[in-house]
């Protein structure tokens, strides 16, 4: 069965494709009136429906069967530089979608490699990875904006959230594994961990952070340096096991 990303409407059991989803279905997949294809919403809602009206423009139909899936029990952020080329940034979104991380902030950092992204395609791969790994909500992703900026208008979401900033910088705070603070959240609902550029954040940045977050946790994920993609897995995954030993 063939999923697509889509409005779901319970309460009327019917879902609605947008243009370029129904000229997929309808022009790529060549999907027929009353065949059964899959509809995620990217809201936490999975349904098995039917078009009853199907054209590349637009398609349409009724949902069978609904079901919905519940919040995960803690949301991670990852903070993130982007990768000297956009292919490695293209494919940390598709990775981290696949994973269940609930959203990715770019930032410009003052050693960073990158100064623009293309958040539409990096959109388009995370809704492809979404029906693609049947993971019942949708990243959020969020455009590229300089990293005092970014503090600054967060300002009251990470005081009040467990944060985690990558470094490998030695002196500036305890230096501890990432998968045991990751078991200790217990009390934070949020946790957003910082992933800098290859040259590391800058010391300043580090500064601004701990100044102005006071719970913020200086970390370092071992001796060996990880590309800024390969942390964001090796981090995504430590946060798809927490979740799933909380749900279970």
């Amino acid at each position: 069965m063939h999923y697509f990303f889509g409005n779901i409407n319970v309460e009327a059991k019917t879902f609605s494709l947008s243009e370029e989803e129904s000229y997929h279905c309808s022009k790529v997949l060549r999907i027929q009136k009353g065949e059964t294809i899959g509809i995620l919403n990217g809201k936490g809602i999975i349904a098995t429906g039917v078009p009853e009206y199907i054209s590349q423009n637009k398609c349409e139909g009724t949902v069978s069967v609904i079901t919905e899936y519940p919040v995960p029990e803690k949301e991670f952020f990852l903070v993130v530089a982007p990768t000297k080329t956009a292919e490695r940034t293209e494919w940390l979104v598709e990775k981290c979608t696949e994973l269940g991380i609930s959203g990715i902030y770019f930032v410009k950092s003052e050693r960073g490699l990158r100064n623009k992204i293309n958040i539409n395609r990096l959109q388009s791969i995370a809704i492809a990875a979404h029906k693609q790994s049947g993971n019942p909500f949708l990243i959020a992703l969020h455009d590229l904006i300089d990293f005092k900026i970014f503090i600054e208008k967060n300002i009251l979401d990470l005081k009040e959230s467990l944060v985690i900033s990558l470094d490998c910088y030695k002196g500036i705070k305890q230096h501890l594994n990432i998968t045991n603070i990751l078991s200790l959240t217990t009390e934070y609902k949020k946790i957003f961990i910082f992933i800098g550029p290859e040259g590391d954040w800058h010391l300043d940045e580090i500064k601004i952070l701990n100044d102005k977050i006071s719970n913020t946790l200086n970390v370092s994920l071992g001796n060996v340096r990880l590309r800024t993609e390969t942390a964001a897995i090796y981090v995504a995954s430590c946060c798809k096991l927490i979740n799933e030993n909380t749900t279970n």
